[in-house]
């Protein structure tokens, strides 16, 4: 990555970082009812509703609005998501011949100076409560960390969850 000058001379940043992000949901198309209609979600129609988006994402994301929580490849439709042609979903392809109003969301990376990228808020746990750094005038009166802990945790075990995602 480079940037010109005025005089046309090429200087290299110094520093730079990769910054992704996973965008909003978006449902840009109503399905139409017609045989030969279906539910269409392009990356350009994403990007007329949302112009800070990306025109070449990484990656994609597709889900039935009504049905959010369930695997695309778990509905029973024949769609295609990808991130060149985004979402298509035609109804002479489905039986019943309706398709679900689809959503989609993109995953953006740019390059960005080092200088731009926020560090994140690290809150300062007391006695009486905590508060970050930048507000550390603002205190909230919560219940000390280790002492919720013991107390959340006596007599019984405590398990995490680890949230996958299917590629289709």
């Amino acid at each position: 990555p480079s940037e010109t000058t005025k005089s046309g001379a090429s200087m290299t940043s110094a520093c730079e970082k990769e910054q992704c992000y996973w965008s909003d949901f978006y449902s840009t198309h109503i399905p139409g009812v017609a045989f030969n209609s279906g539910d269409y979600e392009s990356i350009a129609a994403l990007r007329q509703v949302n112009s800070s988006l990306c025109e070449d994402p990484r990656d994609i994301d597709c889900r039935a609005n009504v049905m959010p929580g369930v695997l695309l490849n778990q509905l029973g439709q024949i769609v295609t998501c990808n991130t060149a042609s985004g979402l298509i979903c035609d109804n002479q392809e489905q039986m019943p011949p309706l398709c679900y109003d689809y959503e989609v969301r993109i995953y953006c990376c740019s390059s960005v100076p080092c200088s731009t990228l926020s560090s994140p808020t690290i809150p300062v746990f007391t006695d009486t409560g905590f508060s970050t750094p930048e507000t550390s005038s603002q205190t909230t009166n919560v219940q000390p960390l280790q002492s919720t802990l013991a107390a959340s945790t006596s007599g019984s075990s405590v398990s995490g969850y680890q949230r996958s995602r299917s590629d289709e």
